[in-house]
Parts: C-alpha cells; sequence; structure tokens
C-alpha cells in the first residue's frame, strides 16, 4: 500500500489516471469493454487494502507474542473472540445508516462489518476446535473466503453477528 503511494509520490489523482489507463489499455488490446474502476472504488479497496494488512500485522504479532511467553495461547485468545451486543448493535445500525444514506459508497460501507467478518471467523475456528473437525474445514473455509468473497464474508458476518446476540457457542457447546 505505502509502495503505491510512494510510486505515485503519494498523488492519488495520478495512481487513479493510471489505473484508468491500465484499463483503457487492457480494454483496447482485447476487443472486450472493460469500465475503469472510479475513484471513490479504487479509494475504498485500497482502504480494505490496509485494513487487512493491519489485521494480518496484528494476528501475525500477536500469535508470535504467545509463542514468547503463552505458548498456545493464542488459539484460545482468537477463538474466543466475540463483539459485546451493544458495540455489534452500533456497526450493524452504521453499516445500514451509512448504506442507506451513501449508497454510492458501499464498500467503505462494508468496511464498516470487518469486525463482525473476524468474529465470525473466530467462531469458525472455535466450532472446528470444539467439534474437533479438523484443518480441512479451516482450509476450505478459507479458500472460499478468497475466491467467493462477497458471498462467504456475508456469511461470516451473519454468523459474528448472530453470536452477539444468540450466543451461539454455549448453544453448540451444550450440544455436543
Amino acid at each position: 500500500m505505502s509502495g503505491i503511494l510512494l510510486l505515485f509520490k503519494g498523488d492519488f489523482t495520478s495512481l487513479v489516471i493510471r489505473i484508468s489507463e491500465a484499463f483503457k489499455n487492457a480494454s483496447q488490446s482485447g476487443n472486450i469493454s472493460i469500465e475503469a474502476p472510479s475513484e471513490r472504488t479504487i479509494s475504498a479497496l485500497m482502504l480494505w487494502t490496509l485494513a487487512l494488512n493491519t489485521f494480518i500485522g496484528v494476528i501475525i504479532a500477536r500469535w508470535w507474542q504467545a509463542l514468547l511467553y503463552n505458548p498456545g495461547g493464542f488459539g484460545e485468545e482468537f477463538q474466543g473472540l466475540k463483539i459485546k451486543k451493544i458495540p455489534a448493535v452500533i456497526i450493524v445500525l452504521s453499516f445500514l445508516v451509512f448504506s442507506v444514506l451513501f449508497s454510492d459508497y458501499s464498500l467503505w460501507a462494508q468496511l464498516i462489518l470487518f469486525p463482525m467478518l473476524i468474529s465470525g471467523i473466530a467462531l469458525l475456528h472455535w466450532i472446528v476446535r470444539n467439534r474437533n473437525l479438523g484443518k480441512g474445514v479451516l482450509f476450505v473455509s478459507y479458500f472460499a473466503l478468497v475466491f467467493f468473497t462477497p458471498f462467504v464474508a456475508a456469511i461470516f458476518v451473519f454468523l459474528g453477528t448472530l453470536d452477539c446476540f444468540v450466543n451461539l457457542r454455549d448453544k453448540l457447546s451444550y450440544q455436543s
């Protein structure tokens, strides 16, 4: 992310123009019509990249810290990650209000749900550990999240939100 901004000397307009030109050249060379992303879309995707990189950095740092001071503690900590009800209500209402009032900024609005996505992924890890499902379930889930992002991310957001209000972990632990 910062490398891209350094490459373009921090000039966001230059970045947008170069991306638009790349789409125009690709469209002309392939004889197909490819619409260049808008400035809003590019900035939202850059923000998503920043959020994901930051999250991954924090996860790796926390994992390393756990390896040094509390081996195995990171897994338990991540699997126990759950958003409380009031912050969950604020997140969901903010998403709904932002989506309705600023429909042109839908990618920005989706970023508001990032904590719920992480909560849903943490719930998946908890279920896999609690039910002894094996790493294959996690592999398939992450594969689906990467290649079918909108659909699978929506499922994780839904599960993370549902867990906040219904406490799926308690209900699922009673069934085992």
